[in-house]
């Protein structure tokens, strides 16, 4: 068993108040929130959810619902820690004549879309021959958005972004090269699975435990695992990646595996040389290198979203589930009871993890610094855009 390393205990302190300071377009919602949600998962739009609800016996004629495509600025997390922001723009709203928490309220729940909606426009262009990490940094300086990438030297032959949002073209990209892509406020994520975030060199790794003991509250519950080499869904066999070398005109492929196993042949990309038919086999290795999943029901801390690492530990935690794990998914909830004690508030992270077969430490070649973690962005035109538009580069 891999022993928790000094550096993630955490230091005692106080617990404050759940926090979530919300403006709409500059102006702070005085309007009594109830709940507010953050879904935050690689390859997807950061959502919140919001839900807010209005005494049966106030003015209907008063209420006015938040414009579509309004900028939402939310102020979030745990005091005394200092509140991490998160921005983005109104989707759409919901009325319900009966609130949620079974009262005959009346209930707005406001669906928003976090910075990356922008990217939503369908767009056509010739990127021409250039690395994924270059289309990645001019994608970022397009957005005024910091970009954290992993250097990538292979070049893309003829890159057509065809009929494609740039958020769906980015994905695509992420794919092809085995990247993983993210756009979180002020920040564009396009990076190597194998590299995780840390805050500073000198910041620990979370913990969480699950003992189940009657004197002490977990920090973890509700954890399961799926692992196995035929999951539900999953093919089991060799992939064969084919493609045309432009230069030669012969027939070019890259094999995962030379076992007589069955063969799945890729036929949704095709490569122009040897080198890129290859590059298409690792990164689809790169993407599956982790195939052991599991979720588990965290103690809310706004410094997790994917790509960071995790602890976990316990008496009531199988041995062979100790250790770390990489987040590819969070959802956060928050609560606040209005009373003037804290532990009526709820916070909760819903976390996916995933980690290598067999490792009580993820086979990853090192992490990357992000510093400041969160950027702050500001109103340019309508628009969120990032104070802080600098690149961050890891090689792998």
């Amino acid at each position: 068993m891999v022993s928790m390393p000094a550096a993630a205990t955490p230091a005692a302190t106080a617990l404050g108040h759940v926090a979530y300071n919300i403006t709409v377009n500059g102006t702070a919602v005085t309007d009594l929130v109830l709940n507010v949600s953050i879904d935050q998962e690689w390859g997807k739009h950061d959502i919140s959810e919001i839900r807010i609800e209005y005494n049966r016996g106030a003015d209907m004629a008063d209420i006015q619902p938040w414009a579509d495509g309004a900028r939402v600025e939310i102020q979030w997390g745990l005091q005394p820690q200092t509140l991490t922001p998160w921005y983005g723009y109104v989707a759409h709203n919901e009325l319900a004549g009966n609130a949620d928490s079974g009262n005959h309220n009346l209930q707005y729940t406001y669906y928003c879309i976090g910075t990356s909606m922008v990217m939503n426009t369908m767009t056509n262009k010739l990127w021409g021959s250039t690395t994924a990490s270059d289309i990645a940094k001019q994608m970022a300086t397009k957005y005024s958005l910091r970009c954290v990438v992993t250097t990538n030297t292979t070049v893309l032959t003829d890159v057509m972004q065809a009929s494609m949002s740039d958020f769906q073209f980015m994905n695509y990209l992420a794919q092809r090269v085995g990247y993983q892509f993210w756009v979180s406020g002020g920040t564009l994520y396009f990076v190597d699975p194998a590299v995780f975030f840390v805050a500073s060199t000198s910041t620990g790794v979370s913990y969480y435990r699950q003992d189940k003991m009657v004197n002490q509250q977990d920090t973890m519950r509700d954890f399961r695992v799926l692992r196995g080499n035929n999951l539900p869904g999953a093919t089991v066999g060799n992939r064969t990646v084919y493609g045309i070398d432009s230069a030669t005109g012969q027939v070019v492929s890259s094999s995962s595996n030379s076992s007589s196993t069955m063969q799945i042949l890729d036929t949704s990309r095709v490569g122009t040389s040897l080198a890129e038919v290859q590059q298409q086999q690792q990164a689809w290795s790169n993407l599956s290198q982790m195939w052991i999943g599991g979720t588990a029901e965290l103690f809310g801390d706004q410094t997790l979203y994917p790509g960071k690492l995790v602890y976990l530990d316990g008496n009531a935690l199988p041995g062979g589930n100790v250790g770390y794990w990489v987040l590819s998914k969070t959802k956060h909830i928050l609560i606040v009871s209005y009373s003037s004690s804290p532990i009526m508030d709820n916070f909760q992270t819903q976390a996916q993890l995933i980690r290598n077969a067999g490792k009580t430490e993820p086979n990853y070649t090192g992490t990357m610094t992000i510093s400041p973690e969160f950027v702050t962005c500001t109103n340019s035109g309508g628009k969120w855009i990032s104070s802080d538009q600098s690149v961050i580069t890891g090689a792998v």
